[in-house]
């Protein structure tokens, strides 16, 4: 009712009186109001380094949140241990059958591969 000209008075009064900032509508609805602010000077952080492995299409549907954890592993790699870039790699390659030959893969270079892949490398 307060979007009528007639009844914007009521409108800006709850608004100012609701601390959420809401008019009658958003007040019935349930609605949120969301502020969004804006710095003029805004510095741009440098995107995240990736690694220059080529592009792997992972064998297998993977879950969001698999998406997610390769994503974020190859996007720390820099700061991720050599160690630790390890283990969590073989976690996530943990699924996956032994190579042909019983070779042994490198399931960081692996990881890194499917996440450029995700990342949209092609």
């Amino acid at each position: 009712a307060d979007f009528l000209p007639s009844f914007y008075l009521g409108g800006l009064i709850s608004m100012s009186i609701n601390k959420r900032f809401q008019r009658l509508g958003d007040i019935a609805a349930g609605t949120l109001v969301i502020h969004r602010h804006r710095h003029r000077h805004r510095r741009h952080s440098n995107p995240a380094t990736l690694p220059g492995d080529a592009p792997i299409v992972p064998p297998f549907p993977l879950e969001l949140e698999d998406q997610q954890a390769i994503v974020n592993f190859v996007q720390r790699h820099k700061s991720l241990s050599t160690g630790r870039q390890i283990e969590l790699a073989e976690i996530i390659t943990q699924p996956l059958p032994p190579a042909p030959g019983g070779a042994k893969t490198d399931s960081v270079s692996l990881v890194r591969g499917w996440g450029a892949w995700l990342l949209g490398a092609r």
